[in-house]
């Protein structure tokens, strides 16, 4: 069991990552590593389906829940995680503290529960601050969920301000984490350089908007590995489905010209929360807008949200054909889990069989020494 530097993550504003390695005790142990991830994985679907139930004021069936928690724990994107073998449960752990700080300010609307949030989101920050795209798709999930109960004065004052507490968490947690990053860098503690910590120019922003539109909307159709066109497909169509669902119910007990208002409101938030999947990219200059380890943050979400929309608990006629398109599509996703799996496995022994032949011609040399450091240099791709 090799060891794992505790602040390795350290300089890329990653500070917060060495108390979930110290779960392993800093110890590479793959199996306990990929069984805490897991772990992390599955609550975090959970924790986001009972953030909706809990802002729609409805109550979530089991069905619901187990939705939940299979979708996001095997979606396709999330098997990117396991690559990393020393820290695959961080990007779970992310998810879990940034649902968790929206969770803190639903259940309760006080300066504590904000302050509260605002540190258990900047916590996820300095996890993996993909994180925040997990938070701006979940809120914008929590604004229609609330939309949908805008009937009366007193709901519409008492939304409100729910959604204003989400806000006020997202804007001070933000600011906790840039001041962090300022003491980092004081202690220089931060790597210059690092593309994680790379901010987006003021001039970049208008082709960034472009880009973020883009290939907000190419994700859901495009044939990436492992996560082919017709699985695209299918998930689009189950969200779609329960994209109806929110239309149905919002034009409960309204008159035409209302529904007509809201159904536009709604429809601009839908984009709004696709558009969120990429937030990370309106403020990093980075560009892998397709990273599977960056989309397990965001386009998830985006499902989850649809799927907990779905009419599972009507009739059996409803319902029956929606519980079998979900166990066809997680089935697949199962199916190309495994299949990723194995090429990594399998790809991983060629890049030990590489450093192994390297080590041995390293070992033939004349003036090899065991003592000394060697700087190894790539000419050109491997």
């Amino acid at each position: 069991m090799s060891g794992i530097s505790p602040f390795d993550q350290l300089r890329f504003g990653r500070w917060f990552v060495t108390a979930i390695l110290s779960l392993n005790f800093f110890k590479q142990i793959p199996v306990l590593i990929l069984l805490i991830s897991i772990l992390f994985q599955v609550s975090s679907g959970l924790l986001a389906a009972y953030l909706l139930e809990i802002n729609s004021k409805t109550r979530f069936s089991r069905s619901r829940y187990l939705v939940a928690g299979l979708l996001v724990s095997i979606i396709p994107f999330v098997s990117a995680h396991h690559y990393y073998t020393f820290m695959s449960h961080v990007f779970p752990a992310a998810q879990l503290l940034v649902i968790a700080s929206m969770l803190v300010g639903s259940l309760r609307v006080s300066f504590v529960s904000i302050a509260s949030g605002a540190i258990l989101f900047m916590l996820s920050m300095a996890t993996y601050q993909a994180s925040i795209n997990t938070y701006a798709v979940l809120f914008c999930g929590v604004v229609i969920v609330r939309l949908v109960n805008f009937y009366e004065e007193k709901k519409l004052r008492e939304n409100l301000i729910a959604i204003a507490s989400l806000s006020s968490i997202f804007v001070f947690g933000a600011i906790f984490y840039k001041v962090s990053l300022v003491l980092c860098d004081q202690l220089e503690w931060l790597e210059t350089g690092a593309y994680q910590l790379e901010s987006l120019q003021i001039a970049d922003i208008p082709e960034r908007l472009e880009e973020v539109v883009e290939s907000s909307i190419r994700q859901l159709v495009i044939s990436q590995p492992y996560f082919p066109f017709y699985l695209k497909l299918l998930a689009l169509t189950i969200s779609i489905v329960g994209g109806i669902t929110l239309l149905i119910k919002l034009g409960i007990r309204q008159r035409l010209n209302i529904f007509l208002v809201r159904s536009f409101i709604l429809g601009v938030i839908c984009f709004l929360m696709l558009f969120a999947t990429k937030t990370q990219f309106l403020l990093s200059a980075d560009e892998g807008f397709y990273y599977y380890r960056f989309a397990s943050f965001g386009i998830s979400y985006f499902y989850l949200f649809f799927f907990m929309m779905l009419p599972i608990d009507c009739s059996p006629k409803c319902r029956i054909p929606i519980l079998i398109a979900c166990a066809v599509l997680f089935y697949s996703f199962w199916v190309y889990d495994l299949s990723q799996q194995k090429d990594m496995v399998k790809q991983n022994h060629y890049d030990f069989s590489f450093v192994n032949r390297i080590i041995a011609r390293l070992e033939q040399s004349e003036d090899f020494s065991y003592e000394r450091s060697y700087k190894l240099i790539q000419v050109g791709e491997l």
